[in-house]
């Protein structure tokens, strides 16, 4: 009878355990709705003068500004050296270029601008002209969006085997900018985190994402990475770099690290959330009379 009544106890326990987790989920999930609510009202405001404001104090008369937070990506195809005598070549240079299209959608969906485009590879820049904190995490969404379309659609064409394959490097650091006017690539970047992620991009892995240590630690309450080397850098030393491996198991759904649940997005909407504040608070003290 004792084991009866333990059992009974034990079950009785696991179950008011069980409703108290329930309770703090559905709280978490209100707490993202109201989150969400409130950053849509703000960025609603924040429409009418942060793309003109940013592109006033780059066009003015310094020519030059600099960004303390810029996540850049160096993004490369791989793949060329298979076309030679393949049976589906057209189809597959067709296919590039439907992934070019995919991939601007990508850039355009997370805020990520294109600097350079050099050969089969371009650079790409995520937190600027408006700056913002949430960048490293944004450009981490979208780099595995872009491996993963580039591999779906790659292996339809060439017996379930990718054939394009894309290997990206992301750093995160300053940046000087400079306005240059044009439509594809407004902006031209210098220093050296874009040669840090240059480099970061050359030595990744086809199909693989490689992550600076700067880069990784600010990611790392939302990604789960692995260190995997270094990589010399002048007048730093060897820096850490990692590949991403997915998101962390409980910020995602069923704990696979592939897709981002409700907890997810609450942590973000409040990094998002602190961002958006931040700007307006900045706007409105610009607004201020200069006797107050």
């Amino acid at each position: 009878m004792d084991n009866i009544s333990d059992y009974i106890n034990r079950i009785t326990r696991l179950a008011g355990r069980n409703n108290q987790i329930n309770e703090q989920l559905k709280e978490l999930v209100s707490r993202y709705e109201v989150i969400k609510e409130q950053n849509t009202r703000y960025q609603d405001l924040l429409k009418e003068y942060t793309t003109e404001d940013a592109a006033r104090g780059i066009t003015g008369k310094r020519e030059l500004q600099r960004f303390p937070m810029v996540s850049l990506m160096f993004v490369s195809v791989r793949g060329f050296h298979k076309l030679n005598n393949h049976p589906k070549a057209i189809e597959l240079v067709d296919l590039l270029d439907e992934l070019h299209v995919d991939i601007h959608a990508i850039c355009k969906k997370y805020d990520i601008i294109r600097i350079r485009t050099i050969g089969d590879s371009f650079l790409l820049a995520c937190g600027m002209p408006v700056e913002n904190h949430t960048n490293p995490i944004d450009v981490m969404a979208a780099a595995r969006e872009m491996q993963q379309v580039v591999h779906e659609r790659s292996i339809e064409l060439n017996d379930g085997q990718p054939f394009w394959e894309l290997s990206i490097g992301i750093h995160t650091g300053p940046v000087t900018a400079e306005y240059t006017g044009r439509k594809n690539t407004p902006y031209s970047l210098s220093g050296e985190s874009v040669n840090i992620a240059y480099r970061m991009g050359r030595i990744c892995q086809a199909g693989r994402i490689n992550v600076s240590v700067m880069t990784g630690e600010m990611i790392k309450e939302f990604y789960e990475t692995e260190g995997w080397g270094h990589l010399p850098v002048k007048y730093k030393g060897n820096i850490e770099v990692f590949y991403l491996k997915g998101i962390l198991p409980e910020l995602s759904e069923n704990g696979e690290g592939l897709v981002a649940n409700d907890n997810f997005r609450v942590k973000y909407g409040l990094i998002q959330f602190m961002d958006i504040q931040e700007a307006l608070l900045d706007r409105l003290e610009q607004q201020l009379p200069a006797n107050l």
